[in-house]
């Protein structure tokens, strides 16, 4: 594929289009020969195949906008790697959903018929006061609702609520971008150096040397860089 597709795809979102159909075959390929039929993986996943489809397209959007022919690197083997990142961070993100135990579900209703009752969302403090409660037992049930509790009652997110949604939302689309660009020990000492911990603390925990996460941490900020570009080239669309 020469460069000028490419450049077109750029400018002209109905060549875009055109363009992304007509190698639709090759996300279904993607899927097939390294993560399973699509059937069976929305199947075993509990969604859709047009999931599997759309997640397909995202990575394949990302690749016309990051590809570069004079690397002389094949077009469809730069996008099968990236179909198969985009499909199996989801499916891992998944599995891996934390689910509210069976009395933070409870306290989460109790919170949720008191809103209802008072027709607004007042302080967690309060909440916590009505209900007798710890403050940060709600707290924590909040969080995992998030936005959801103003949404369902139709009540606009107040600024600040609105503000951490945000915040939340870019920071586990960077996080979960650098997990799928670094090995599984890479991106814990990530996490770890995040949480506040020492690289001698890392190297003990994650049993490698301190040379390894200092490397690591090389490589994060480079990963990082990288991820904060796309983005902002996503943005400008």
């Amino acid at each position: 594929m020469n460069k000028e597709i490419f450049e077109r795809c750029k400018v002209d979102k109905l060549y875009l289009e055109q363009f992304m159909r007509e190698n639709e075959n090759l996300i279904w390929f993607s899927i097939r020969k390294y993560i399973g039929e699509p059937a069976e993986v929305a199947d075993k996943y509990r969604i859709d195949k047009d999931d599997l489809l759309q997640l397909g397209r995202l990575a394949m959007l990302k690749c016309i906008k990051r590809f570069d022919p004079d690397r002389r690197v094949k077009f469809s083997s730069f996008t099968v790697t990236a179909i198969v990142r985009e499909v199996r961070c989801f499916l891992r993100d998944k599995t891996s959903v934390i689910r509210p135990t069976r009395s933070a579900s409870e306290l989460l209703n109790r919170i949720k018929q008191t809103i209802c009752e008072l027709e607004y969302v007042p302080s967690t403090r309060d909440i916590a006061e009505l209900l007798d409660v710890d403050e940060q037992r709600v707290v924590k049930a909040m969080k995992v609702a998030g936005d959801t509790v103003y949404a369902e009652f139709d009540m606009p997110i107040p600024k600040r609520a609105e503000d951490d949604v945000i915040d939340s939302m870019y920071t586990q689309e960077i996080l979960q971008d650098m997990a799928c660009r670094m090995t599984d020990v890479e991106f814990n000492i990530v996490l770890g150096r995040l949480n506040g911990m020492s690289y001698r603390q890392l190297s003990e925990k994650c049993k490698v040397s301190k040379k390894a996460v200092v490397r690591t941490m090389r490589k994060a900020r480079e990963v990082l860089r990288d991820v904060y570009t796309l983005m902002n080239e996503l943005d400008k669309d």
